[in-house]
Parts: C-alpha cells; sequence; structure tokens
C-alpha cells in the first residue's frame, strides 16, 4: 500500500481510530502518502497527512478566518491548517477562483480553466483530491517520474473543470483529461 486518501463526509467515518490507524500505517510503512479532505470539526483526526485540501468554505471554519478571496488570507489559512495537521502541502479550492496551493512556505492560486458549461459541482473536491493523489504517488511509476506539486495541481484543475460540466459524483476519466491538455497546448 503506497497511498491513502480519505474524505471525510461528516457521516461519523472519520474519528480517533483513523488518526491512530494512519500513525501506525505511516510507521509501518514511511513511504506511505496520505491524501485527506477533512470537515472542520474533524481536522485532528487526520494529523500527519502529506495533503490536506479542503474548500474555502471549510478552510474558513478550520481555521476560524474568513474572507479568503486573496492571497494572503489564503496563505494565512494554509499555514494555519498546516499547523493543525503537519501536512506539508495544503489545498485550497477556491470554486470560480481556481484553486490555491502551499508547501515550503509559498502559495500560488492556479485560476480556473475556462469550463463551457457549469452544471454540477457535486464532487469536484473529491475529484481535486484524487487526482492530486494520482499525480504526485502513482505507484506504478518510479517516484522521481510523478508530477511536482504545481503540475499536479494544474492536472487537478483540469480535472475539477471538466466534472463540473457534467451531473453527478463521478470519476473523471483520463482520455477526456488528455483531450483537455492537448486543447490548451
Amino acid at each position: 500500500l503506497n497511498v491513502v486518501v480519505t474524505s471525510d463526509y461528516k457521516k461519523g467515518t472519520i474519528g480517533p481510530w483513523v488518526k491512530d490507524t494512519l500513525t501506525d500505517m505511516k510507521e509501518a510503512n514511511p513511504n506511505l502518502k496520505i491524501y485527506s479532505a477533512p470537515k472542520p470539526g474533524n481536522i485532528r483526526y487526520i494529523y500527519g497527512s502529506d495533503m490536506v485540501c479542503v474548500n474555502l468554505s471549510e478552510a474558513e471554519g478550520i481555521t476560524g478566518i474568513l474572507g479568503g478571496g486573496d492571497i494572503g488570507t489564503l496563505a494565512r489559512m494554509a499555514e494555519n491548517i498546516q499547523t493543525e495537521t503537519n501536512a506539508p502541502y495544503v489545498v485550497i479550492t477556491c470554486a470560480e477562483k481556481g484553486m490555491f496551493g502551499y508547501h515550503d512556505g509559498k502559495g500560488n492560486l492556479i485560476p480556473p480553466r475556462t469550463i463551457s458549461n457549469l452544471n454540477d459541482v457535486t464532487g469536484a473536491g473529491d475529484v481535486v483530491l484524487a487526482t492530486l493523489a494520482f499525480a504526485m504517488s502513482d505507484p506504478h511509476t518510479d517516484p522521481s517520474q510523478n508530477l511536482d506539486f504545481q503540475s499536479a495541481m494544474e492536472l487537478a484543475n483540469i480535472a475539477a473543470g471538466i466534472k463540473v460540466e457534467d451531473v453527478g459524483a463521478f470519476s473523471v476519466p483520463l482520455e477526456k483529461i488528455i483531450k483537455k491538455l492537448k486543447e490548451s497546448a
């Protein structure tokens, strides 16, 4: 097992046992990468994740910092989340403003891709998290061939843009991502 992805829907599955389990798994396999999408009340249970991905509203709830419309505020939110979780990478999705990534004391706002028809945002955050995990920790490749954080965020942004153009929660087919990449080249 190389990658674990946790997504919290506030249905009672994320709790103290998750923190204990993730800690045990990391101790048994130091190379394990953990990507988490916690809800504000459960942030403490994903301590030690390698990446935390939340939307702007969740970031406000976690940090108590409101109005994340500018890079400085987003950076403060990300620093706070990083402190709470010890995660080296923090991503805050910002709806029509794109997504903000934070790593090594630096933040970057990735503007959204052009979306032809916004239909349904259901599952967009899950698509972002799954794409980031795949891009940065693909267990089928040499780790040196995985994408860097910036490139992974750009890929996740493309995948989320594809997702919101359709209805329902689903995984975005790789073929559609490749097609969008070719169109934008």
